[in-house]
């Protein structure tokens, strides 16, 4: 029998910028590249726009579609967080999806070739990007591209119908309940000053904007809950908690987040961090989360005991990818 040779005819594909108008092509690829990771959470176009055209910061030059037959098929963006620079770090962030039936077609090193160009031009020094462990492609595409590992973050997750611990706050700490629905503006500066002071001396910490937090409450379908522990009139630590609500989860079973905790300096190690903790667990389960998960620096050993002393385990791992740029 003679051989008979297969030829792969290649799709012709189009680069081009992105306009606002291809909001909803976007949170399509994000969504269908990051089906199956953990814990996927479902993007609806006007998050998309507020990560993207909404934000002071970003630059549709340092975006790039690229486009099959008139279907937009992959994103990448190269982007430069103002606040950084103005904390003294010059490096960037990166951002790229495949939708998984046009991987391997060199989409993805074309598009992240782009990107880095655009982030060169700016002067910026280095630029990260987080990739799941289990992400192949995406970690593949890095390491051959010259990314480097820098840190590993655990999702971990804590299971079942076992109720947690009701959480007992130190003497004098007053604690507020309080949807961020009912005031996106005010809650929003609230939690970004104490966001910002708890995390000062955390691995890659750069202050954040209000504007950011305010335009995605504005945007999400999402319910979010904070906590604030309260000393003196000073606002000492908070959690806030994401309850996913079930038709953006892309998944059976209903999760929620602890989504930031954090206590200032001068209030650790006082049982403060863990009953804010159980406090958002037990507020997840009232609105029927069934696993309630949370990222943590796989080398902070003291937040990941005292997350595994009130029942999480570790799921995943994310791992954070840097490149030298200059």
């Amino acid at each position: 029998m003679a051989h008979i040779s297969v030829v792969r005819i290649m799709p012709e594909i189009e680069y081009r910028h992105p306009t606002e108008s291809d909001v909803e092509s976007m949170a399509k690829i994000s969504n269908d590249s990051r089906a199956g990771l953990p814990s996927q959470r479902m993007v609806n176009p006007d998050e998309m726009r507020v990560e993207t055209f909404l934000d002071s910061d970003y630059d549709p030059e340092g975006a790039w579609l690229a486009i099959i037959d008139g279907e937009a098929v992959g994103h990448a963006n190269g982007f430069v967080d103002q606040a950084r620079l103005a904390y003294g770090l010059r490096d960037s962030y990166l951002y790229i999806e495949i939708m998984r039936n046009h991987r391997c077609d060199g989409i993805e090193e074309t598009l992240l070739e782009k990107s880095l160009d655009y982030l060169v031009g700016r002067g910026v020094s280095a630029t990260q990007i987080p990739c799941y462990q289990i992400d192949s492609w995406k970690k593949k595409l890095l390491e051959n591209s010259g990314f480097r590992e820098v840190r590993r973050y655990y999702e971990i997750v804590r299971k079942g119908n076992c109720e947690p611990e009701e959480a007992v706050f130190p003497k004098g700490i007053r604690i507020e309940h309080i949807l961020i629905e009912d005031d996106i503006e005010n809650l929003s500066s609230r939690i970004v000053d104490v966001r910002n002071e708890s995390f000062v001396d955390h691995f890659n910490y750069a202050p954040v904007t209000m504007d950011r937090f305010k335009n995605f409450f504005e945007a999400t379908n999402d319910r979010f809950a904070v906590t604030f522990a309260v000393d003196d009139g000073k606002t000492v630590g908070f959690a806030m908690s994401e309850d996913r609500q079930p038709e953006t989860e892309g998944r059976d079973v209903r999760e929620g987040w602890v989504a930031i905790l954090g206590v200032v300096q001068s209030h650790r190690r006082q049982g403060l961090g863990r009953n804010l903790l159980l406090d958002s667990v037990n507020w997840l389960k009232s609105q029927g989360a069934k696993r309630v998960l949370l990222m943590v620096d796989a080398e902070n050993e003291k937040a990941l005991g005292m997350y595994k002393s009130a029942g999480f385990e570790v799921e995943s791992t994310e791992i954070l990818m840097v490149k030298d740029l200059l």
